[in-house]
């Protein structure tokens, strides 16, 4: 519910798109890719399989997100991915860190 996706976007199979998430024109998305709640992505972005999209992220236009990446919580991504990349290690650092 409430998310919008505009023209010419394509979707692979098995993907998801959450809440409030807005996909621009021309997107392609790769199979079983994982779009959080209220991500936003700009026009021309091409998002390869078995990518995690985290929740509030924005990604800029005319940008390549490469296959299996998992881009966390809150992010400006202003590059191009590649294959198996993860932004923020600080934060993964302290989850890894934290008690249960």
């Amino acid at each position: 519910p409430n998310s919008v996706i505009n023209v010419d976007s394509c979707f692979g199979k098995g993907c998801i798109v959450n809440t409030a998430s807005s996909i621009d024109h021309d997107c392609k998305i790769g199979d079983y890719v994982h779009i959080c709640p209220g991500v936003h992505i700009a026009g021309t972005v091409s998002i390869q399989s078995n990518t995690w999209v985290g929740i509030g992220t924005s990604i800029i236009n005319n940008l390549n997100i490469g296959e299996n990446v998992m881009l966390k919580i809150f992010q400006v991504i202003p590059k191009h991915m590649a294959f198996q990349q993860r932004l923020n290690k600080r934060i993964e650092r302290e989850f890894e860190n934290e008690e249960v």
